[in-house]
């Protein structure tokens, strides 16, 4: 339950990073994500994380992303959205990019439906389909498309699904 409570408050800490991330065009340094109202000072999300500096946190977001963020300014390969920022770093598939986008950990979700982490791993590394008893229950668990979580993404897709958590965590 206190994985859970962790992994939820990745998620919480990660999609507002991130939807500042767009606002701004770039990563925040230290004192702009001190002056964020939704999440805890940085010294804390440093603790939540497991890392010791605002480097690590932007790394540990594009690790459980699985996307490189970039600054406007440091790339002319950018994806052209409203945002602008997303760009492929990895072959991804939907059920891997909602997990990570989400801060869960591969255990708990096999946890919840009864299986081994290594099924999952299986899924996203595409050597087995998930099977629609699991497809479903994730489609409804994530509240996503059942089509999207086999599919590998493009950068639309990633985009559709930051855009998705991003209006979900306003929501709370």
């Amino acid at each position: 339950m206190q994985d859970i409570i962790l992994d939820e408050k990745r998620g919480k800490i990660l999609s507002v990073l991130l939807n500042k991330y767009i606002q701004h065009g770039r990563k925040l340094d230290q004192y702009e994500i001190n002056n964020i109202k939704d999440i805890p000072c940085t010294k804390v999300i440093k603790q939540i994380f497991g890392v010791s500096t605002i480097n690590d946190i932007w790394d540990e977001i594009e690790r459980k992303t699985g996307t490189k963020l970039i600054n406007i300014d440091d790339s002319q390969e950018i994806y052209t959205t409203n945002e602008k920022l997303i760009k492929d770093s990895k072959k991804i598939i939907g059920l891997e990019y909602v997990v990570k986008l989400r801060g869960f950990q591969y255990p708990n979700i096999a946890n919840e439906l009864g299986i081994y982490k290594q099924t999952i791993n299986s899924w996203i590394t595409e050597r087995s389909k998930i099977p629609e008893k699991y497809l479903s229950i994730l489609s409804k668990r994530f509240n996503v498309n059942e089509e999207i979580l086999q599919k590998e993404l493009s950068n639309k897709d990633k985009v559709f699904l930051l855009r998705a958590e991003i209006k979900r965590l306003e929501s709370l």
